[in-house]
């Protein structure tokens, strides 16, 4: 079966529904689904989440035949984990721009002093959160478990990272931000 081409396993894939043709596409393919996902989802379990969904989301699009053969198989399974990665980052981000946050403390965490603002903690607050929704994802979380008080050894250990690469990215973050906030008044 291994020898088969991923035309000739889809196509058994229809004819029997038979889960082992589908496993075999899975193993064959499974680097090219990770590779959607890593660099753009930095946190290990966020990135097994949407790697789920992308399975759930292949399975049932080859369930419903929806593979043409139009395209190589990894071709298509990759425009399904872009649109989910895509999907989970929007998501994220949503979540992020719904939370009530004390803006102070935001800004004062960037080191960006009250007094260069004449505006209202309003538009503070919106600066403030457009700014993380424009950075990379690892960027944005790594200011937000700092603005969230979590751990600095639990952040590093849940994205296996080394603490001076963690030192390096949270002061680009910073500078980042600031960058973002002060082109933005």
């Amino acid at each position: 079966m291994d020898r088969k081409t991923d035309f000739e396993l889809v196509k058994l894939f229809y004819e029997s529904k038979n889960k082992r043709f589908f496993d075999t596409l899975l193993q064959r393919h499974t680097r090219t689904i990770m590779k959607q996902l890593f660099g753009h989802i930095n946190i290990k379990e966020n990135r097994e989440d949407v790697f789920q969904e992308i399975l759930i989301a292949i399975y049932q699009q080859l369930a419903c035949k929806k593979f043409k053969f139009e395209s190589k198989f990894s071709t298509w399974i990759s425009q399904i984990a872009v649109y989910k990665r895509i999907d989970f980052l929007k998501n994220r981000n949503k979540e992020i721009s719904t939370r009530s946050w004390d803006v102070s403390e935001y800004l004062n965490v960037i080191k960006i002093p009250f007094s260069d603002y004449d505006t209202t903690h309003d538009e503070r607050m919106i600066l403030v959160q457009s700014a993380l929704r424009k950075m990379d994802s690892f960027s944005s979380s790594t200011l937000l478990h700092i603005l969230e008080g979590v751990d600095k050894k639990e952040f590093i250990e849940k994205n296996n990272i080394k603490d001076n690469v963690y030192r390096a990215r949270k002061l680009r973050a910073i500078k980042e931000v600031q960058r973002m906030i002060a082109h933005a008044s």
